[in-house]
């Protein structure tokens, strides 16, 4: 092979590793995640937003589609009732929405960032935006990072 041919090849080369990696790790997003943990550093603290055992369900579908759940464990309402939800106080209402972020939406990767493409959410400031993750896997476990905030998921069983 003269040097001329090499060069182009390898530059096809790293463009299909890209692809690949890209691909993979979209591909190895599909499916459901449990939240373990979430983390938040602020003036060089630690914080936990949602507690220390939060919960939360986060999913993408082999057609680009993605809906995130994450709330504070141990929630509580002054409203038993559901019914009576439409009657509530601003306070009682309040209560029901804190520490609870629900937002749907679309999906793309690039290699290792995934864009949730937000069309809507329960903070409306992020409805109609695109939030991106640096991700990375380690074993049935995935790492979403937006600056020098974590989120660790766990793989669900299909």
């Amino acid at each position: 092979m003269t040097r001329r041919y090499l060069i182009p090849t390898l530059a096809g080369v790293a463009q299909v590793v890209g692809q690949t990696q890209q691909s993979s790790n979209r591909d190895r997003l599909i499916g459901t995640w449990r939240l373990l943990s979430l983390e938040m550093m602020v003036d060089g603290k630690i914080l936990y937003p949602l507690g220390e055992h939060p919960i939360g369900r986060l999913t993408y579908d082999a057609a680009g589609r993605t809906s995130a759940q994450v709330m504070k464990s141990g929630r509580k309402s002054a409203i038993k009732d559901p019914s009576a939800v439409a009657r509530g106080t601003e306070d009682e209402l309040r209560q029901i929405a804190g520490g609870y972020v629900g937002y749907f939406g679309s999906f793309d990767v690039d290699g290792s960032t995934v864009t949730h493409h937000i069309e809507a959410c329960t903070l409306p400031a992020w409805t109609g935006t695109d939030q991106k993750r640096q991700l990375e896997f380690a074993g049935t476990q995935l790492v979403l990072r937006f600056g020098p905030n974590k989120l660790v998921w766990e793989r669900l069983p299909d």
